[in-house]
């Protein structure tokens, strides 16, 4: 069985790792899971975080613009 798929960029909510995840096209719903390539952190969908531009993600977290998964501060 050959399982369609598509590739997104996402950040790691443990160690912010930006990096390129496959997403599983399965049924009845896609598989949003990955295992962070730096710290081994399972991310599953509810903690997705997709970056469509990774310099200005950097850019913002190191200016304290946005929180850990891209929030605003409190």
């Amino acid at each position: 069985m050959n399982v369609e798929s598509h590739n997104e960029t996402i950040v790691c909510p443990k160690c912010e790792l930006i990096q390129i995840a496959t997403v599983e096209h399965t049924v009845p719903w896609h598989s949003y899971v990955h295992t962070c390539s730096a710290c081994q952190y399972i991310i599953t969908e509810s903690e997705w975080q997709r970056v469509q531009d990774t310099v200005a993600y950097y850019e913002e977290l190191k200016r304290g613009v946005m929180g850990v998964l891209g929030e605003t501060p409190l």
